[in-house]
């Protein structure tokens, strides 16, 4: 449960989820960022939705 919720995990976090914490900081905002976390986190979801979909199809196939 720790792995799907990383900022509960402290410093291990930083290990399986390390793209969760390479945020860009350069000329961007506290706006920008939290844009950048939601863009990761809906890209997550839609990889993980699509291979769902993937393994159901060829398990129903």
């Amino acid at each position: 449960m720790t792995r799907l919720l990383p900022w509960r995990s402290g410093n291990n976090a930083r290990k399986i989820f390390p793209e969760y914490y390479m945020i860009p900081t350069m000329g961007c905002e506290a706006g920008c960022r939290l844009l950048w976390i939601i863009s990761l986190v809906t890209n997550h979801v839609g990889v993980l939705t699509r291979f769902f979909i993937l393994t159901l199809f060829d398990y129903l196939l």
